[in-house]
């Protein structure tokens, strides 16, 4: 699991946000919420599963352009929402 792991870990900084489970929605499944630093320390210790990780994104890209944003800003009829995705 390291091995397929390590690309991401290298790629990403040790005070990002994880949500990091081993065997989703079975009876063995191990969930961590926290700081990918403390995922790291524990990795190693933690049975064999199909992970799954899913890492914050500090960068908050905008859905509109800037011309059009403006314009329903102006209109005032909706609030401005930020998508966010992840994608490793």
């Amino acid at each position: 699991m390291l091995r397929d792991l390590d690309w991401v870990f290298k790629k990403t900084k040790d005070d990002r946000e994880v949500f990091f489970c081993l065997d989703l929605t079975l009876d063995s499944e191990f969930q961590f919420r926290g700081k990918l630093a403390n995922l790291l320390k524990i990795l190693d210790t933690l049975p064999k599963g199909n992970p799954v990780i899913v890492l914050s994104q500090r960068k908050v890209r905008s859905i509109f352009k800037r011309k059009k944003l403006k314009h329903i800003l102006l209109l005032g009829r909706i609030k401005m929402i930020p998508m966010i995705s992840n994608r490793v």
